[in-house]
């Protein structure tokens, strides 16, 4: 029988497993999410169709492998707070909820007004795994996880905050030992490059969307327990998010979170991170989040998030970087022009915040 995908988004159509698949792309989103990914990377030799449902969950077909998930106990972790310091720059790592923050840009907002000294760059990609899958553009695994690190270089951040598990949970318990090695290796690589990292443990599936939610909850909460072993043995903080507003609709479908959604989560960080927001700003978010005012803030920072991306994602990367470079390599200096206009945009926001 066939199984049924979303459309296939830019992010995914590049891994090595859906290159078969690839004629039923529709159109593309750069800030697509991960449900393609989700479930297309599970396919073997089953035939494909594309869906427009918006349900990127079937019935289980990890058949015995995922019965018996074996991710034991984790000891508690430590708590977030204090984790940022005055002036970070804090690298955002992981899939499709890290990489759709910059649709709304509400945790940006929420963590800034909090503390303005902090910066953050996105450098999530849709579809993507501890391993790198979503990345290797023409390339496979290894070269992906060699671009996530380049991103992470461009970045130059002083910390991370990682979120992982959505995506690889669905290989059940054939795949958890692999995604403990392939976090540990991602790790240790942020641990060389002297950054400090937290770990988001990734929100439970919303069963009242996710078709088999209960079931695939259980795949993600083994994920989340190793997850949380690592933490503990590497002495890492979690933002814990598994739980979180369990019994509210935050995504349009179980997967992609709404702006109220990143708002909602992001006034929860910035508890479970210890940073204080005053309440003048606290009161607006919770009673009037679409005031002009807000608007306004998350658009100054919605300009400065996508002129990074577009420095460390650029849409003619083939010509820049790649096989066609000889055509156009000589304009990759260009991008370092952009840096400035990032800086630039860091200091409106921070003085738009500030004359409030």
């Amino acid at each position: 029988m066939a199984r049924i995908v979303p459309p296939l988004t830019e992010s995914i159509m590049t891994h090595p497993h859906l290159r078969t698949v690839s004629r039923f792309a529709g159109p593309v989103s750069r800030f697509a999410g991960s449900a393609a990914f989700l479930f297309a990377s599970t396919l073997v030799s089953t035939p494909v169709l594309p869906s427009d449902s918006g349900q990127a969950f079937a019935e289980p077909f990890l058949g015995a492998a995922a019965g018996n998930l074996t991710a034991g106990p984790a000891e508690d972790v430590a708590a977030a707070k204090g984790f940022l310091q005055a002036n970070d720059t804090i690298a955002w790592i992981g899939s499709g909820f890290t990489e759709r923050m910059q649709q709304s840009n509400w945790i940006d907002l929420v963590l800034t007004v909090a503390d303005p000294s902090l910066k953050f760059r996105n450098i999530g990609w849709s579809g993507d795994t501890v391993f790198g899958d979503a990345r290797g553009v023409f390339g496979g695994r290894e070269d992906g996880f060699k671009r996530l690190l380049g991103d992470l270089d461009k970045a130059k951040a002083t910390a991370a905050i990682v979120c992982y598990g959505e995506n690889e949970c669905r290989e059940g318990a054939a795949g958890l030992d692999a995604f403990e090695k392939g976090y540990r290796k991602l790790l240790q690589q942020l641990a060389d490059r002297k950054l400090r990292i937290a770990l988001i443990l990734p929100r439970r599936f919303e069963e009242s969307a996710v078709p088999n939610a209960k079931y695939w909850n259980e795949q993600l909460h083994a994920y989340n327990t190793a997850t949380r072993r690592i933490a503990v043995e590497l002495k890492l903080p979690v933002i814990d998010l598994e739980k979180f507003h369990a019994d509210k609709k935050l995504t349009t479908d179980g997967i992609y979170w709404t702006p109220d959604g990143y708002r909602l989560v992001g006034m929860e960080m910035a508890q479970q991170l210890g940073l204080s927001i005053p309440d003048s700003w606290r009161r607006q978010f919770e009673e009037t989040p679409n005031a002009a005012t807000l608007a306004n803030y998350r658009d100054l920072i919605r300009q400065k998030n996508e002129w990074f991306f577009h420095y460390h994602r650029p849409q003619n990367e083939t010509y820049l970087f790649l096989f066609r470079k000889h055509e156009q390599g000589n304009n990759a200096a260009e991008l370092e022009e952009i840096t400035p206009e990032i800086a630039a945009l860091e200091d409106r926001i921070r003085e738009a915040l500030s004359t409030r």
